[in-house]
């Protein structure tokens, strides 16, 4: 089955205007709410910014700054999935909606940055809790999981094995990623490389001791098997999913002819409703050997491609852009935080694009990268020569996507990169 023939899902969501939201009755569950900013923010740039839920406080009528630690927040007294109103003197709006997170004390809010003074502090204020309507949603459909803003399409998680002609069969994938206005940015199954799956993440080479157990980038002899999906949160600033799965191959079973499992994939994937012409996504993959010795590597090449991987659809005027550069031809074993796609996904003239950033606490930072004009954009880790996975200190892949309209200029994805490397990681996941 192709995705990509699969009808538009059209979801009915009762949509919550955030301005209309109001408070809870009654103050029992009013919060101190710390919210970091940090020493490099961006002037002016609206985006996501992180807060830490505390104990109850009493009311405090204005926001106090100064350089002082965040502190360890009260987990037992923070209820999961809080919605919040706070005020922060220096953020445009001043007055936020703050989103908790299910499995953790931390909290999410959608504002720039007016005062420089802000820089490097942390502005602790009380909240309110707010009665409002999830409006960043995710539901199950066929074959996977669809996340919506406001009711409009954005992204699917595919946690059913897809194949192309019975080849090429892969789950564990987002496809399609939609833009602001609706044109899809990815590809499935394309013609001049069937085993590339929208946003996907995937390597060549996987040891166990001296064994090759198949290749899992062009999907030969593996299969990740889904064993959980959940939702765990949904709200009016963001969603979240998070997937367990267990890489298998039919050249490593036991005794009873079962395939065994040889890494547990657990991915979390975070959309951001949309604001001032972007749409932000975080992605999180940790990989846990589950079998001793476990290696993983890329192309057995001087490229070395393999790992966290976007096939876009290539569009007119297609530009490429990276921190330093903006690219006239393909390129290959750069180096980059961030690079960015932009052109004409449809017919008109409207230029949109999509940026993957990366997160400083890879294993590699910045990252290097294989950019090819017909659609791949590959963080290429950890290169031809494999590496052996850890149970005790799992690696982790984290990048966010800036679905955005205009170019990378436009969108000032270098400024959203800066915002990003001082953005805390999801909690560590456990099973």
């Amino acid at each position: 089955m192709n995705p990509d023939t699969v009808q538009p899902i059209r979801l009915l969501v009762v949509i919550a205007c955030l301005t209309a939201a109001v408070p809870a009755a009654g103050d029992g569950n009013r919060r101190s709410v710390a919210v970091q900013v940090g020493i490099d923010w961006p002037d002016q740039l609206t985006t996501v910014l992180a807060g830490d839920v505390r104990a109850r406080s009493p009311d405090k009528p204005n926001a106090t700054t100064g350089r002082e630690s965040p502190g360890h927040p009260d987990a037992s007294d923070a209820g999961p999935g809080r919605t919040m109103a706070i005020h922060v003197p220096g953020l445009v709006p001043a007055r936020l909606v703050a989103q908790q997170e299910a499995d953790s004390t931390r909290c999410w809010m959608i504002a720039g940055l007016a005062d420089p003074q802000l820089r490097g502090t942390t502005a602790t204020v009380t909240s309110a809790p707010l009665n409002t309507t999830p409006t960043v949603a995710i539901v199950e459909v066929d074959g996977g999981w669809q996340f919506a803003d406001a009711g409009r399409p954005v992204l699917r998680y595919t946690s059913t094995p897809q194949s192309h002609d019975g080849r090429f069969t892969r789950n564990g994938f987002v496809h399609p990623i939609h833009s602001l206005d609706g044109q899809i940015l990815t590809q499935v199954f394309p013609a001049d490389h069937r085993h590339h799956h929208g946003l996907f993440w995937a390597w060549h080479q996987l040891w166990v001791g001296d064994q090759a157990i198949g290749d899992p980038w062009t999907t030969d002899d593996f299969l990740a098997e889904t064993r959980q999906v959940r939702v765990l949160d949904q709200g009016p600033v963001f969603a979240t999913l998070r997937a367990r799965l267990h890489w298998t191959s039919p050249r490593l079973v036991d005794r009873s002819g079962k395939r065994r499992a040889i890494v547990e994939e657990t991915t979390s994937i975070r959309l951001f409703r949309a604001a001032a012409d972007t749409q932000l996504v975080d992605v999180e993959v940790q990989l846990t050997p589950l079998l001793d010795d476990v290696r993983l590597g890329g192309a057995d090449n001087e490229r070395g491609y393999s790992g966290f991987t976007l096939r876009v659809r290539p569009p007119r005027s297609m530009t490429i852009k990276t921190d330093s550069d903006t690219l006239s031809d393909d390129a290959v074993g750069s180096h980059s935080r961030w690079i960015d796609v932009s052109g004409q996904f449809s017919a008109g003239e409207r230029r949109s694009g999509i940026a993957v950033l990366s997160h400083p606490s890879l294993a590699e930072y910045p990252p290097r990268w294989l950019l090819r004009f017909y659609g791949m954009q590959n963080v290429v880790y950890p290169g031809r020569r494999p590496i052996r996975l850890s149970a005790e200190s799992p690696l982790v892949l984290r990048h966010r996507l800036v679905i955005h309209r205009s170019d990378a200029a436009g969108a000032r994805i270098a400024d959203h990169q800066r915002a990003y490397q001082q953005t805390p990681p999801f909690p560590p996941r456990e099973g």
